[in-house]
């Protein structure tokens, strides 16, 4: 009897330990729903075809349609069809060359200086004797030039100038002629692009 008394006693009083009967906790309909997406089944095929025809599309709108072009003005100006941001990021890419050194840059005022050694290209692009008598020839100072950066319709526009602040040790300076030479240089580091395997 002693047995059956403790165990009433020990199940009330599980009862009355167990879970509140507040509606708060049980009731889910005000809980937030994640949104329905509409599945689309598309076979691997399918997608397959459709990235090659966007890898397609891309590469003939690269053929078509260079990132960076000259224009013919007087002075000339490089174009680069990106918005400024990307278009400084780009040209500070291209100016990454052992015969370039930026010596200031602000962005905000959209300017690049930078000194040009031209002997650095010449013992570059020369052959084994130009460059063993290129020992006994002079260097020449480096010369110093202003790349100005603008905005120009989505695109970013490249201008350059002599920087007439600054003269060669010899005291000359370099002329505009050269300047646009070295616009044109930095043009052709810029789109030598290396050409797409043949499968």
């Amino acid at each position: 009897m002693k047995v059956i008394v403790k165990s009433l006693i020990l199940s009330l009083g599980l009862v009355s330990c167990g879970a509140p009967t507040e509606s708060r906790y049980r009731d889910t309909a005000m809980l937030e729903r994640p949104p329905t997406l509409p599945v689309t089944h598309q076979s691997a095929d399918q997608s397959a075809q459709e990235d090659h025809k966007l890898g397609q599309a891309k590469m003939q709108q690269e053929h078509e349609e260079p990132s960076v072009y000259m224009k013919s003005t007087t002075p000339p100006l490089l174009m680069i069809r990106q918005p400024f941001e990307l278009g400084w990021d780009i040209l500070g890419h291209a100016l990454k060359q052992d015969y370039l050194r930026v010596t200031y840059r602000e962005q905000a005022k959209g300017l690049y200086f930078i000194t040009y050694s031209p002997e650095v290209l010449e013992k570059k692009d020369s052959g084994f004797f130009d460059k063993a008598l290129s020992v006994f020839k002079e260097d020449r100072q480096e010369e110093y030039y202003v790349l100005t950066v603008t905005e120009q319709h989505l695109e970013t526009q490249v201008s350059i100038s002599v920087n007439q602040q600054k003269t060669t040790t010899d005291g000359s300076s370099p002329s505009a002629e050269d300047a646009d030479k070295l616009l044109l240089l930095i043009y052709k580091s810029m789109s030598d692009k290396p050409k797409p395997e043949k499968q």
